[in-house]
């Protein structure tokens, strides 16, 4: 099966079935995809940059380029991520907190060769809108819902995928699947209403520039692990604006 289908995550059982491996699989692992070629680095300082510069080729001249970008899961890379038997069923978790979530996750093609049109942002603004009009808005006549959320992470280079989180009351928790149909008949409606989107645009673009140009703070921390994942899949020039912020920065009537 596909890497993004297994256990993403160990524990203290998982991984000390075998305690006597543990330390050589870290090994081979370590040895095989450490390599300079497929890491970024970021270090943010109030040191001048020849100081910076001397103190990162101390640190990290030493890292290998084993020249493996393009061949990490060689093996995997084609199979499907959601198998056809799964793709479409109805998943159901007792939560520990005191809150009831629907969670609609939808599996699309990679986008990164897009990233400058942002296709998928339009969708998500609007399935998560709040206004008159809204799926949200309908939900909250029918009692069904409390908060809604959009969601759009690009994985891997392989898919992309789209999450819309509901919050919804008891009554809508137990009419989900009214919840449910309301979702994709709004979708339906979207492709007949925004065939030209030249506006949507434009509106898209001043609230991406302005979020950019008046964004909270991330700690130091955030910002350095962000940007440095950013880096491994946008061109330099774009790994701020488009890569931690998605900021529309071109228009397309095709896409």
């Amino acid at each position: 099966s596909h890497l993004l289908n297994r256990f993403a995550w160990g524990n203290k059982e998982s991984l000390i079935k075998d305690a006597s491996q543990l330390r050589d699989l870290v090994e081979e692992f370590y040895g095989k995809y450490c390599s300079a070629d497929i890491m970024k680095l970021v270090i943010l300082s109030n040191e001048d940059l020849d100081t910076l510069e001397q103190k990162v080729r101390s640190y990290f001249a030493a890292v290998p380029n084993l020249s493996i970008h393009g061949t990490l899961y060689p093996t995997t890379i084609n199979l499907p991520v959601v198998p056809d038997d799964s793709a479409t069923r109805v998943w159901k978790m007792e939560t520990v907190k005191d809150s009831k979530d629907i969670c609609i996750s939808f599996f699309l093609p990679p986008f990164f060769d897009d990233y400058k049109v942002q296709p998928l942002e339009y969708l998500a603004y609007t399935l998560g809108h709040e206004t008159k009009g809204s799926i949200l808005s309908l939900l909250k006549e029918m009692n069904y819902a409390i908060e809604i959320t959009s969601t759009v992470e690009m994985t891997a280079g392989e898919f992309t995928l789209m999450c819309l989180i509901i919050s919804v009351t008891d009554e809508g928790y137990e009419n989900y699947r009214e919840i449910v149909r309301v979702v994709f008949e709004y979708i339906e409606m979207m492709k007949s209403q925004f065939k030209e989107k030249k506006w949507f645009f434009e509106e898209l673009e001043k609230i991406s520039h302005l979020k950019f140009n008046h964004c909270e703070g991330m700690t130091h921390l955030d910002f350095c692990s962000n940007l440095s994942e950013s880096m491994l899949t946008f061109p330099i020039e774009d790994t701020i604006r488009c890569g931690l912020y998605s900021c529309l920065l071109e228009y397309s009537e095709d896409k």
